[in-house]
């Protein structure tokens, strides 16, 4: 019997231990993702959007033709609504028109991803971005399409809207909300007051408003007892490094920065037995290609170096949080910089390891360029007061000898336009030797050159007086963006038509490979565009550095351009990212990495990977043991084999944060400096749920409010008639003890 017993109760426990209670809530509630509009700010304004502060809650409405807007903002029955729109509905006059409507009608948008029915042109950024920042104020007109920079932005990113908007890419939750308002909303829309409605809450409230001078008044410490931020400066690092090694100055603890070493990035420090950090020796800089000492002036008038700037935008944006690819925006250029640097690192410093030509080329991978230059403000700020490059000996504006920038690519083939607002006979020549190797090795590329500079980190050189160094940009910008999604979340992998081919193997992706070997890629393909102008930068920098021409026939790897593309726009668990990151590193996100700028204070994991990426393709094999390849310069890498590889690197970070926040008595009303701040906020959570109508929740409070009354009447009845209703017979052992 015992036996029995204890068999049932160890089936009854097991049966138990197998069942998943489901809470109440997640039977009422329906979570739903995406990516959302966040609120920023500048000296003037405030732009995106905010939740109320409990949260927004409205019923599901969807439009599909201009009757459902009309419905929603003037006839629907049961306001407030939240309205799901296609993208093609996302434009200035409809979202004005809902904004006309916060107060009463309008709760919230839900922007879904329509990718089967992608439009020709989908850019939320205004029609002259970064107008009112550098010397091209008057080249822009936002009101004539014949001369603005981007004929299709709709301005949507700088307006400020009182309701949240939600960017949905799941199509799984796409089909379930559009499943939700079909069959509990969309029918006899004139009695929706009179039923229970598929409706959804969306709670990004946002802390900020006003203007980022009030923000920052209002979040600073001296004026706020309490400890809350309402706003963040935006901003991260730039990444440079150098084709040939420079001086480093003496570091010790209290200037050496660590920023390198945040979240396992590809550098590390040595302590010595005194606790003083070292990346190098003296005055002297450790040859990164033979470990011989090249000895170095520090004398500031003597033997100093001219310098080529070669810079790339490196972040991109977008309306919504977390999504925002800038393939054709940024992507393209900074890649193509990175190639050119490994095409010169190979034919300059492998190749030549006693040669030193008395010019020296500065990578720039500038930052936060897209909110009004912040990235190269900052990198001349810091060349004003003689703080930059950081732990190396100081450049001046004479030291530049030349400016070039990569801009946008991808959107024209075969076309590729200089511009520059001042004739020079450095740039004619640059020019023309570009135009001769082109010509030379075939690669079909019209040139074409302009005065008129467009939207570019090069506005900003130029509008500070102290540089008298010619600066060009190349891009295929015209007189406007050949970039239908420009800052958009369909800016992506489908915008350039790239296709990853996947070919390559264990083998080094650092090496130059024959011009005449296409391998798998087709020559209309992205990658070869990209090829073919990494290659010709690379030749004419080459002549520009030792005085004479290349006469190789080699250029820039195609199958590291696609691997470098997939990694951005696919998934950062790639080849690429793998072969900079220590041997065995698993922790990798599937995602691509996010090219947002951020807030100060944070380096983001794009920033960090690109850095690794710079490094690895300017860094040169040593022969140390992982043992002795514990200290900067150098660093212990997988490489492509994944077998480990010690390198030797100078790449590094600079500050990208604008100087208008570095300055107390900063006039916010100069427009001198950036002044974008975002917003701070808690949680943003979307949900789901069926609503009750007014005339149930009415029925329901009534009935609760009646139930309420009949219990007070009940229990003062009872309580008036206790001694009646209570009264019995008290037996002889229920009397009291006596004393």
């Amino acid at each position: 019997m015992i036996r029995n017993i204890y068999i049932y109760i160890f089936i009854s426990t097991c049966y138990i231990y197998h069942c998943h209670g489901e809470r109440t809530r997640d039977k009422m509630y329906i979570p739903i993702t995406g990516a959302s509009c966040i609120r920023r700010l500048n000296a003037t304004h405030q732009t995106g959007c905010t939740s109320a502060r409990q949260g927004s809650v409205g019923a599901l409405h969807a439009i599909h033709s201009e009757n459902d807007l009309e419905f929603i903002l003037n006839s629907g029955s049961a306001p407030p609504y939240t309205v799901l729109m296609p993208p093609k509905f996302f434009v200035e006059h409809v979202m004005q028109k809902l904004k006309e409507k916060s107060d009463d009608r309008v709760a919230a948008v839900l922007l879904t991803d329509n990718n089967s029915d992608l439009l020709d042109h989908f850019s939320t950024e205004s029609k002259c971005p970064n107008q009112f920042i550098g010397i091209s104020k008057q080249y822009c007109d936002a009101s004539d399409p014949l001369k603005s920079w981007n004929p299709y932005g709709s301005n949507l990113i700088n307006e400020d809207f009182p309701f949240p908007i939600l960017f949905i890419q799941d199509q799984e939750q796409i089909k379930l909300l559009y499943d939700c308002f079909e069959k509990f909303n969309n029918y006899e829309t004139k009695k929706q007051f009179e039923r229970s409605l598929c409706s959804v809450e969306i709670s990004s409230f946002m802390a900020a408003a006003v203007n980022s001078e009030v923000c920052h008044r209002r979040s600073e410490l001296s004026k706020n007892l309490s400890p809350v931020k309402f706003c963040d400066p935006l901003g991260d690092k730039n990444i440079f490094a150098t084709l040939f090694p420079r001086h480093y100055v003496n570091m010790s603890d209290n200037n050496i920065d660590e920023s390198l070493n945040a979240n396992n990035t590809l550098f590390e420090y040595k302590t010595d037995l005194n606790g003083m950090k070292h990346r190098t020796d003296g005055n002297s800089v450790v040859d990164k290609f033979t470990e011989k000492k090249i000895e170095k002036s520090i004398t500031k008038n003597e033997g100093r170096e001219k310098l080529i700037l070669l810079l790339a935008r490196f972040d991109t944006t977008s309306m919504f949080d977390g999504v925002a690819p800038g393939a054709m925006d940024s992507l393209l250029s900074f890649i193509t910089l990175l190639n050119t640097a490994d095409m010169l690192n190979n034919l300059l410093v492998k190749n030549n390891t006693n040669r030193y030509y008395g010019k020296n080329i500065f990578y720039l991978l500038l930052n936060g360029e897209s909110y009004d230059y912040i990235g190269s403000q900052r990198l001349l700020y810091d060349i004003e007061n003689e703080s930059f490059p950081p732990k190396q000996e100081n450049i001046d504006f004479e030291d530049i000898d030349m400016i070039v920038e990569i801009g946008s690519l991808g959107g024209k083939a075969h076309f590729l336009s200089s511009h520059f607002p001042q004739s020079n006979g450095k740039i004619d020549n640059f020019l023309n030797n570009m135009k001769a190797y082109s010509d030379n090795y075939k690669f079909d590329i019209t040139f074409h050159t302009s005065q008129r500079l467009p939207p570019s980190s090069i506005q900003t050189f130029y509008a500070n007086k102290n540089i008298s160094a010619p600066a060009m940009v190349f891009t295929d910008f015209d007189d406007k963006f050949s970039n239908p999604y420009y800052h958009s979340v369909y800016d992506s992998a489908s915008n350039i038509k790239y296709q990853y081919q996947n070919s390559s193997s264990n083998e080094d992706l650092r090496q130059l490979v024959a011009l005449s070997n296409f391998g798998e890629f087709s020559p209309d393909s992205i990658q070869v565009l990209i090829r073919n102008i990494s290659t010709l930068l690379g030749m004419t920098l080459y002549q520009e550095i030792t005085n004479t021409s290349f006469t190789g026939e080699v250029g820039t790897n195609l199958n590291l351009i696609d691997e470098l593309l997939h990694c951005y726009l696919e998934s950062a668990d790639c080849p690429a990212f793998r072969a900079v990151s220590p041997p065995n590193k698993n922790n990798v996100s599937p995602l691509p990495p996010y090219r947002y700028v951020g807030v100060a204070g944070y380096i983001n994991d794009a920033t960090i990977w690109t850095a690794r990426v710079l490094a690895f393709l300017t860094a040169s094999n040593s022969d140390r043991t992982e043992k002795g390849c514990d200290f900067l310069p150098y660093s212990w890498v997988a490489g492509f084999n994944g077998s480990g590889l010690c390198i030797q690197t100078h790449a590094n970070y600079s500050e990208a944060v604008s100087p208008a926040f570095l300055d107390d008595d900063y006039d916010w009303s100069s427009g001198k400096y950036s002044t974008w701040t975002e917003s701070t906020w808690r949680d943003i959570t979307a949900r789901m749920f069926l609503r009750p109508s007014v005339i149930h929740e009415t029925f329901t409070l009534g009935m609760g409010i009646f139930v309420l009354l009949i219990s007070f009447f009940v229990v003062w009845v009872v309580d008036q008639r206790s001694d009646i209703l209570f009264n019995g017979q008290i037996t002889e052992h229920g009397l009291p003890t006596r004393c």
